[in-house]
């Protein structure tokens, strides 16, 4: 509504500058008749003068006051000037200020939308919504500075927050915000990309030190992550190793099915090698689903060996620490190596023989390591059903020694420890439904 106020104003501004001028009366003109007669008197007297000089002989006076006398009678009899020059032309200017008022109105009513809120000049709808889109992510990312600043430990708050300012462009501030999350001890692989990343972004795209230093410490971690290898090929690239990267590029591109990081890696392969003179290798074909994910459990085994070396020497030098045997028992666990979860896990329960989560975390590798047709161990009973007891709310318990009665024939033991379970479960959950249809399988009650 303010640009139609703003318009109004100006359609009647214009009507008032075209419409005031005809209603004002005008000043009247001089007469021509009373110019012409000034201009033939001062001839006549002209002519007087020209003979007192001698420059007019009188015998030429007569007949050229004559002449001059002769037209001061035309121009004197001639029609008088128009009185209506003087007059006003109201009904005109009237008529025309409403028409032009009229017609702005009748314009910006067929063409304009007065209830439209108000938008930048030439804006379209797809304008209108990434401003829409910006303003609320602006105000998202203002909620957030202020939580943090009453919380500044909140890590979860710095990863959204990190996130948010990249959306945003502002890549020196997710740095920061990066690198605050990994002061929180968040130094996971790909919160270590993500900030090298920012860094890259707001040293206008140059690896610097720093932030090929952060891609190696993710690359520790997890030596298959995409976007810390990405950024050091692009490091080898600046530093003038161009084979080396184009080489490393490629590689890249074999391990992974992102369609758009491989038409950028694509792009890059081809720009270093033109820049350089270098041919341009064929991209392999993208990973497929199975490649990725014996990549992946790859990946994952070679991480948690090295886990278990690190956690090896460590529970070495301390062997009272609960939490390192805890850890090494997990590590044991992902390499499918049971029987030394489990002890690693017995340490662990010797240290907190009151924990519920460590001797579920026993018994379940117990469970699990056992050959495969042969009763749970006993050890295991006895120890899901102490933790049974001290945290009688763990669902994973229940659901262990429901499995534990189904396996018996104890069809109601079963169906009280499933049906606890579930009661413990959210509805949506996938646990949930694994419980709900282990319970569907029983027979039903007599």
């Amino acid at each position: 509504m303010a640009l139609f106020l703003v318009l109004a104003i100006l359609a009647l501004l214009v009507a008032a500058v075209v419409a005031l001028p005809l209603m004002r009366p005008g000043a009247v003109p001089a007469a021509r008749a009373r110019y012409d007669a000034a201009v033939y008197g001062d001839q006549l007297r002209e002519l007087e003068r020209d003979v007192a000089r001698g420059l007019l002989p009188e015998s030429e006076l007569k007949s050229a006051r004559t002449e001059i006398e002769r037209r001061l009678l035309a121009s004197a009899s001639a029609a008088p000037e128009q009185a209506a020059a003087a007059g006003t032309s109201r009904g005109l200017g009237v008529a025309l200020a409403v028409l032009l008022v009229g017609a702005a109105a009748g314009t910006y009513a067929y063409f304009g939308s007065p209830g439209v809120a108000d938008a930048p000049f030439g804006a379209t709808a797809a304008d209108r919504v990434v401003e829409s889109a910006q303003t609320k992510l602006d105000r998202e990312v203002a909620a957030l500075a202020a939580k943090l600043k009453e919380n500044p430990n909140d890590a979860a708050g710095w990863e959204a927050y990190a996130r948010a300012l990249g959306n945003l462009r502002d890549w020196a501030g997710a740095a920061r915000a990066y690198g605050r999350l990994i002061a929180l001890g968040h130094t996971d692989p790909g919160t270590e990309a993500a900030a090298g990343e920012m860094v890259v972004l707001a040293a206008n795209g140059v690896v610097t030190p720093i932030a090929e230093a952060t891609f190696r410490q993710a690359l520790a971690q997890d030596p298959l992550n995409p976007i810390a290898r990405f950024y050091l090929a692009l490091s080898l690239a600046q530093s003038g190793h161009n084979q080396q990267a184009i080489t490393a590029w490629t590689t890249l591109a074999g391990d992974i099915s992102d369609s758009a990081m491989r038409k950028e890696i694509a792009r890059r392969i081809a720009s270093v090698a033109k820049a350089n003179g270098l041919p341009v290798p064929p991209l392999p074909p993208p990973a497929t689903p199975e490649a990725q994910q014996a990549q992946l459990a790859a990946e994952h085994k070679a991480m948690a060996e090295r886990l278990v070396a690190q956690l090896q020497a460590k529970v070495a030098a301390k062997p009272d620490d609960a939490q390192s045997w805890l850890a090494l028992g997990g590590s044991y666990a992902m390499l499918g190596d049971q029987a030394k979860a489990a002890d690693a896990y017995q340490h662990a329960a010797a240290l907190k023989p009151n924990d519920a989560d460590v001797l579920l975390a026993e018994a379940r590798a117990e469970i699990a390591g056992r050959p495969q047709g042969t009763a749970v161990p006993a050890t295991a009973v006895a120890e899901l059903q102490q933790a049974a007891g001290l945290d009688p709310k763990n669902a994973e318990i229940q659901w262990y020694l429901g499995l534990i009665a189904a396996g018996r024939n104890d069809v109601a033991g079963a169906r009280g420890y499933w049906e606890k379970a579930l009661s413990l479960l959210p509805p949506d959950s996938a646990n949930y439904r694994t419980v709900h249809a282990a319970l569907q399988s029983l027979p039903a009650k007599k």
